[in-house]
């Protein structure tokens, strides 16, 4: 799909370190999770993948050599959750309106740090907008689910209208939310 790619896999041994500093950032069952983003960046390996190989390039290639991190958290979708807002991402979501043909303010990355699947809740992703988007009621008319391993890495257009479906297990889904931005943008919070 265009705006959204898959672009890199962590071994499994990268895969359970970065479990590991997540729940000791968040705890085990993701209760602990508060607003963290200076934790994440300089911590470990977590501050690793912020400014992984694959980040770098790919934020070269679509906002420019000018560019810093906005944000870095772990999401946590916590067991039974199902009403996520479809929304589009920072800064977008703070203007009125947009061109879509203009140079990309910012790009967003997920890394995967559980499945995301039907039972632990997937990316759920619309079209490009050039509208704000932040609402719980809005569907929107045609969305397609993107499912990954744990491990996967995820380059993101921030402004295609996206969500996420019901975690229907027993368990917390974990992911590493990474938003860069050009020089010139305020981050959402100084890293």
């Amino acid at each position: 799909m265009s705006g959204i790619n898959q672009i890199h896999y962590l071994s499994s041994l990268e895969l359970e370190c970065a479990r590991l500093e997540a729940n000791r950032l968040i705890g085990e069952d993701g209760s602990e999770q508060k607003r963290y983003r200076r934790i994440v960046s300089r911590s470990g390996l977590l501050a690793t993948l912020v400014f992984h190989e694959k980040i770098v390039l790919t934020c070269n290639k679509f906002l420019g050599r000018g560019w810093k991190c906005s944000s870095a958290q772990i999401h946590v979708l916590p067991p039974g959750f199902s009403s996520y807002s479809w929304h589009v991402d920072y800064p977008y979501f703070n203007l009125t309106s947009w061109d879509i043909e203009s140079p990309l303010l910012s790009y967003q990355f997920i890394w995967c740090l559980d499945d995301f699947s039907s039972t632990f809740g997937s990316l759920a992703i619309g079209a490009l907008t050039n509208k704000p988007v932040n609402d719980r009621k809005i569907m929107p008319e045609q969305f397609n689910i993107i499912e990954a391993p744990a491990g996967a890495l995820f380059s993101m257009d921030p402004r295609i209208i996206h969500s996420t479906s019901p975690n229907n297990s027993k368990k917390i889904r974990r992911a590493l939310l990474v938003s860069m931005v050009r020089q010139g943008i305020d981050p959402m919070e100084e890293i």
